[in-house]
């Protein structure tokens, strides 16, 4: 998927929504000599830093939690749009009104970008969201450095994910839904898998806990 950087281009993941974004910002600004053979090679060796794949991993672990609310592991079209209206956040962090993209806008931009992100086969992938995000992250860094990339990919991890932790700040681990059906109750189970379960959720809590206070 990097390859699409031939023709001195940026990426295709969910870069329309940079179209409606104004010109001057230095993000919109394509520097051709970032997107060379040997710049291609460079970013093929930062998406494989474990820096850069463990924050990738912490992003598809909150879509499991927050957004696959199907639990396919996968994420359909309404799935995509209720994650894409959080990520236009990061794009869109000024004080200028003029800046937001209008409604009609974000709905032909997540169409673009979901038949692109999916592969068109109506679903987005583990390895297609990451992929997508880190694609992102590409176009709105300066640099291909992995300061950068860690620092951008950290903090609009919080942009994006910090509203939905906070509206619900005790989430199921995602073992529990094989237990839980549509209720707050979960199911008899044996008192191993409960000592299990518990364990889990107490990590998923002080990670939580971790990510908010840093």
């Amino acid at each position: 998927m990097l390859r699409s950087f031939v023709g001195l281009r940026p990426p295709p993941q969910l870069v329309s929504l940079l179209r409606s974004l104004p010109e001057q910002k230095i993000q919109n600004q394509v520097d051709h000599t970032m997107y060379g053979e040997a710049a291609l090679m460079e970013r093929e060796a930062l998406r494989e830093m474990p820096s850069i794949t463990n924050l990738l991993e912490k992003w598809w672990q909150a879509i499991k939690i927050y957004d696959d609310k199907d639990n396919s592991n996968t994420l359909d079209k309404e799935e995509y749009y209720e994650f894409y209206k959080r990520v236009i956040k990061v794009l869109e962090d000024n004080d200028d009104p003029d800046d937001d993209m209008t409604e009609a806008e974000v709905q032909a931009a997540m169409e673009e970008d979901f038949i692109v992100d999916s592969g068109g086969d109506g679903h987005v992938s583990e390895p297609e969201f990451k992929q997508a995000i880190f694609n992102l992250a590409d176009v709105w860094t300066e640099e291909c450095s992995e300061g950068e990339y860690v620092e951008f990919l950290t903090t609009a991890y919080r942009t994006v994910f910090d509203p939905v932790q906070e509206d619900d700040p005790v989430v199921w681990p995602l073992m529990w839904r094989n237990f839980t059906k549509k209720t707050k109750s979960v199911k008899k189970m044996s008192r191993t898998n409960a000592l299990e379960l518990i364990s889990e959720f107490y990590v998923a809590k002080i990670a939580w806990v971790s990510d908010t206070t840093e």
